[in-house]
């Protein structure tokens, strides 16, 4: 803060000074003076706009990023699941339709076979 005064003390004594001494007029002085706060105010919402990207693109990784808690659950679904023998791949509802009918037709006849064969060695031909 001390530093701050007295860096404005020394431009009001420069300007002064400069103003006495003739070196620039009172009309040069305030153009320098608008370009300089130009320049510093188009800085400063470079800083402002760069700092609030940078901000907005951490918020958004951090609600992307799933939870500690989310992340534990997942983790105990997919060793469960694995020690179980499930995939944790969904699959369509047409190709579990297709995979269950594949199963009934195989046991289907499969259990003929066998009831074939029970009534061939019980009945003599």
């Amino acid at each position: 803060m001390l530093a701050r005064v007295n860096a404005e003390n020394d431009y009001v004594m420069l300007k002064s000074s400069s103003l006495k001494e003739k070196q620039f007029t009172p009309d040069q002085l305030k153009g320098m003076e608008n370009e300089l706060s130009h320049q510093f105010q188009a800085g400063k919402q470079a800083q402002e706009k760069e700092q609030y990207q940078d901000d907005y693109k951490q918020e958004v990784l951090e609600v992307m990023q799933p939870s500690e808690e989310t992340q534990y659950k997942q983790l105990f679904k997919q060793s469960l699941l694995a020690q179980l023998g499930i995939s944790d791949e969904k699959e369509s509802s047409k190709e579990v339709k297709r995979k269950l009918n594949q199963k009934r037709l195989l046991s289907k006849s499969s259990s003929n076979k066998k009831h074939l064969k029970r009534k061939n060695s019980v009945w003599p031909k």
